[in-house]
């Protein structure tokens, strides 16, 4: 008798070694996980702080359906991420939404300043503090909505300027 209380004690034991394992374990795993995140939110607001743009100059082309912008990095980041800038424009009182994806109405681009430095290529593509991107957007030509008015760029981490068009 007094055996089998010392095994079923034994087991007890086990058994709670085996849950407070897995719990601190489980703890572990979570907390490490809480502070990847926390470092990813503090290093894309440090990019958000670091970014400014400037909307240099806007003129229409109104015979084309074009609206042309200048627009200059004015921060200390690097951008690049044009898949997910946005360009906004104000017809008849409604801001429509221009992206850089292939559709029948959307904007390009095209860095003016060279990304030649001493000789050496320095970010190819992307666009550097103090470049400037020229910008044409095919807006939608529906006299229902008017000819632009105001614009609006916003970068893929959600800075912006804007300008009126005159």
């Amino acid at each position: 008798m007094g055996a089998g209380t010392i095994i079923a004690s034994a087991v007890a034991i086990i058994l709670l070694i085996i849950t407070a394992y897995v719990l601190i374990g489980g703890t572990l795993a979570t907390a490490k996980t809480a502070v990847l995140a926390q470092r990813a939110i503090s290093e894309k607001e440090n990019e958000r702080i670091h970014t400014n743009v400037e909307i240099m100059n806007v003129s229409n082309d109104l015979g084309a359906r074009l609206t042309y912008l200048e627009v200059k990095n004015t921060g200390s980041e690097i951008l690049g991420d044009f898949n997910h800038t946005e360009v906004y424009l104000m017809q008849g009182g409604v801001p429509y939404t221009y992206t850089n994806l292939s559709a029948p109405y959307d904007w390009v681009y095209r860095i003016m300043s060279p990304d030649l430095v001493h000789g050496e290529i320095v970010h190819p593509g992307l666009l550097d503090p103090d470049e400037v991107v020229n910008i044409s957007v095919a807006y939608d030509p529906d006299p229902l909505k008017g000819d632009p008015v105001w614009v609006k760029v916003s970068t893929a981490n959600g800075v912006y300027d804007s300008a009126y068009i005159v």
